[in-house]
This record gives structure tokens, C-alpha cells and sequence, in this order.
């Protein structure tokens, strides 16, 4: 899940350049198809507008479909996500964000379990058991070239919640978060000029508390065992 972040992300900045070019029709199938293929799920924008004297770009209804292995429609849904940047920084080699808003999003988590000749194993539908696994293992990636680097001012998620659904539980635990208010995130350095808290950092802030809010003590410790929290 944290990876593709990454990956969503330069795939966004790369086609903000090309809404100021194209029909707003054409650029919202474009990307759709697009982060579809960069995430492994398909993705749906309803239609995208934009203010270019503001730099404002913004998602209408934006959703991220599960797999058929699991029975949620989504992984993610907003009704909007607006995106206000800097339009000067698109080509740099900093992109600059001045503020993300994203309006009643939805996240689904949910897990399942398989039986396995030798022990049980879990997974779930945003891919975070893989990643512990990953980085128990010490996997060692090809060399890449640099990544992009990104600096977003001010991120604001309003009306978040997250419904949970796992093997002790035929029903989603639902659980409502306070609106969040993140600054400084992105991938710069410390030399950077921009100085930015890491945002895979942010995403552990964010599941940390979604695990806190959760009151149903059976899932709690399921969590606690299998996420290692």
C-alpha cells in the first residue's frame, strides 16, 4: 500500500500537466486507466475540474475498486479530492503542494484467512501483511533512478472513516476518525529547504489511530498480533 503512494502520486503530477492541455473527459479516463495500472486496481474518477489561476485540480467522486477476492465494491472511495499546487513546480525536480483536501473519504480494510497445509496465513485487501512480511525478509529492490520528490504544505482529510472486516466477524466494524490535519509531508531530505516528515511516517500516524479507536477488544488483539502494533 505505502509503495504505491508513490506511485499514485507521480502519476497524478504527471497528468495535472496534461489537464491544462486536453478535455477534462478525456484527462479523467486518462488517468482512471492509468493509476489503474500503477496501483494494480482499477480506479474511477467521475469527472475532474480545474482552476488554473489557482492551481486548483480536483477529483470528483474518486474510488479505488477491490479485487474479486474480496467482498467490499471499494478500498477507497472521496467525494473530492482537491489538489492546490504550485504549477510553476511540475517540471522541477521539487513539486511543491501547497494543500490537499480530501472530503468523506472511505477506507475498507479487510481481512481474511487460508489454510495452509503447514500453518494459517492471513491477507488483506491493502496489502499491509505483505509488507511486513517484505521487510522481515530484508528484500533487496534493483537499483532505481531518483525518485521524484514532493512537498505538500497541508494536508486536511475531513469526515474519515474506515469499516473493518475480518474472519471473527461476519459485519464491518465501522469506525469514525476525527478530521486530520497533516504539514510538512512529502519525501525531501533534511538539506532540503523544504524539510519534510516522511509520508510513509504520516501513514503509520494514521493507522495508529485508527487502532486506538478501535473498542471491540477481540479485533484489537487480532490487530495487534497480525500488524504488529
Amino acid at each position: 500500500m505505502k509503495k504505491t503512494i508513490i506511485i499514485i502520486f507521480t502519476s497524478v503530477l504527471f497528468f495535472v500537466s496534461l489537464v491544462i492541455i486536453f478535455d477534462h473527459k478525456i484527462i479523467s479516463f486518462y488517468i482512471s486507466k492509468n493509476l489503474s495500472k500503477a496501483i494494480g486496481q482499477k480506479t474511477v474518477i467521475d469527472s475532474i475540474s480545474t482552476n488554473y489561476d489557482e492551481g486548483l485540480i480536483i477529483f470528483n467522486e474518486f474510488k479505488i475498486l477491490n479485487t474479486n477476492a474480496f467482498s467490499s465494491k471499494y478500498i477507497f472511495e472521496a467525494d473530492q479530492i482537491l489538489i492546490n499546487i504550485n504549477l510553476k513546480s511540475i517540471f522541477s525536480n521539487l513539486v511543491i503542494i501547497n494543500s490537499i483536501k480530501i472530503l468523506n473519504p472511505k477506507l475498507f480494510i479487510e481481512i481474511k484467512e487460508s489454510n495452509d497445509k503447514e500453518k494459517k496465513s492471513i491477507q488483506d485487501n491493502i496489502n499491509i501483511v505483505e509488507k511486513i512480511k517484505e521487510s522481515k525478509e530484508k528484500k533487496i529492490y534493483p537499483k532505481k533512478s531518483k525518485d521524484k520528490n514532493f512537498f505538500i504544505s497541508k494536508t486536511d482529510i475531513k469526515n474519515f472513516k474506515v469499516h473493518i472486516k475480518y474472519p471473527y466477524n461476519l459485519e464491518k466494524y465501522d469506525i469514525k476518525l476525527s478530521d486530520i490535519i497533516l504539514s510538512n509531508i512529502g519525501n525531501t531530505n533534511k538539506e532540503s529547504k523544504y524539510e519534510s516528515q516522511h509520508y510513509k511516517d504520516a501513514f503509520k500516524l494514521i493507522y495508529r489511530d485508527i487502532y486506538l479507536r478501535i473498542t471491540d477488544q477481540r479485533l484489537r488483539a487480532y490487530i495487534k498480533k497480525h500488524y504488529k502494533l
